[in-house]
């Protein structure tokens, strides 16, 4: 298996589990609908599937499609299976859809500008759309039906363990039959393709980063045998596990890429891609020192500092905004807070905090707090919401980093609003 980009135009998918690859997709011309992990989503920038994700394209027109093999990121990093790629977190999405569509622009021929185009794609997403997690990566499943949610919910719990529509019936006092109905009629995929995928798709870990017998996987996930394990996971991958370990210690996947691009028009969005990515020769960038007059001046950039939590900004401004070292460097710096929760904060030592982020804003700097899934049960205390309130007269100086997985997506315009609200309360206290 070697990466693949594709156009997919008028196309619509059975659902199936994403196995062995890292599947982007990008619209080129309009929004498309995706059904991922049970949920549909109007993918309007571009979405990524990782390896375990239920996924199913619905009527997609002019969609790029690219798989990555899986193995190309565990050579990166050997703990990825603890971990996914979420589209949103992309800061700079232009950037990486500019990167991506490269290889349809300018088709590339050797092997090493492959490697690096892959490569390069690789790295973005490790360093700007990874979520780290402190277990393997198993998606939920989003479903109306609670029964089917718990039923899920327990054979993600224990995919190791004996699962069958016999224990299943037992343990949730319903009828196999009734199991099989369930998952037909609310997931589109029946029981048994439904748990052996996923223990497919989470033994590849196992395979190539634990260094662990083919046997000694096939046990773990509750399969008879080898011939079995081997059987299954033929079906899924095309090649057997003993020529799969072959292929990841000899190499095979750094093999060059394939773009397979079907008949498509795209001739719309790639000419204005074209048009405002032309490579231009170094003599649009360079200046005419004779010509420049004193009025001829570049604005400051700003810099954008990235900070674990509220402290390392108390600190920062400490032992650098204080003692001018950072002053004389950047003029115009970017605090970055990815996490704003206070524990144990008492309210001198609240004030404390609220004074230094004053000051840095007196100074002219800017400050971008990032609201992830975990700021919802935190609003409560001295953490964003009362923050807010407090620099009501300096919110052009904020910007609010919104930033939210999959499954709670659809969360964030209630919760937006909810938001505001509780702010506009604690100012009136």
């Amino acid at each position: 298996m070697i990466s693949t980009l594709s156009i997919r135009n008028h196309y619509t998918s059975e659902l199936a589990r994403c196995i062995n690859e890292v599947i982007i997709l990008l619209p080129l011309n309009k929004p498309c609908k995706i059904n991922l992990n049970g949920t549909t989503i109007t993918v309007t920038d571009g979405i990524i599937v990782n390896n375990a994700d239920l996924f199913q394209m619905l009527d997609v027109q002019e969609l790029l499609e690219l798989k990555i093999p899986l193995p190309l990121f565990i050579e990166k990093d050997i703990n990825i299976s603890k971990s996914y790629f979420d589209f949103n977190r992309i800061h700079f999405v232009e950037q990486f859809r500019n990167l991506v569509l490269e290889a349809i622009h300018q088709p590339i021929q050797d092997e090493f500008s492959m490697n690096m185009y892959i490569s390069g794609i690789i790295e973005f997403l490790l360093r700007e759309a990874r979520v780290v997690l402190k277990s393997i990566y198993i998606p939920c499943l989003n479903t109306k039906h609670p029964l089917v949610a718990r039923i899920t919910k327990y054979i993600h719990d224990n995919v190791c363990n004996t699962l069958n529509t016999k224990h299943l019936s037992q343990t949730f006092y319903i009828s196999q039959s009734y199991i099989s109905i369930l998952f037909a009629s609310n997931i589109n995929m029946n029981f048994k393709r439904y748990t052996t995928s996923l223990r497919i798709a989470l033994s590849l870990y196992d395979l190539i980063q634990d260094n662990k017998s083919i046997y000694e996987v096939a046990i773990k996930y509750q399969f008879l045998n080898v011939t079995t394990y081997s059987k299954h996971f033929k079906y899924y991958i095309q090649i057997p596990p003993k020529k799969y370990i072959y292929l990841f210690k000899k190499g095979y996947y750094k093999s060059p890429y394939k773009v397979a691009v079907n008949n498509v028009t795209s001739a719309d969005y790639l000419d204005k891609y074209q048009e405002a990515t032309i490579h231009t020769n170094n003599s649009d960038y360079s200046l005419n020192l004779s010509k420049l007059s004193f009025n001829n001046c570049f604005k400051s950039m700003t810099v954008l500092i990235q900070l674990d939590d509220i402290y390392a900004l108390h600190h920062f401004y400490e032992y650098h905004m204080v003692r001018n070292e950072a002053k004389t460097t950047f003029s115009k710096i970017n605090f970055c807070i990815l996490d704003t929760h206070m524990k144990q904060l008492n309210a001198l030592s609240a004030q404390h905090f609220l004074n230094t982020i004053k000051q840095l804003l007196l100074k002219g700097h800017h400050l971008t707090i990032k609201i992830t899934n975990l700021t919802l049960c935190q609003t409560q205390n001295f953490s964003v919401g009362k923050l807010l309130a407090e620099l009501e007269n300096d919110w052009n100086q904020i910007t609010l980093q919104f930033d939210f997985s999959y499954n709670t997506f659809n969360e964030l315009s209630n919760f937006i609003e909810k938001f505001v609200t509780s702010i506009h309360l604690l100012k009136s206290e």
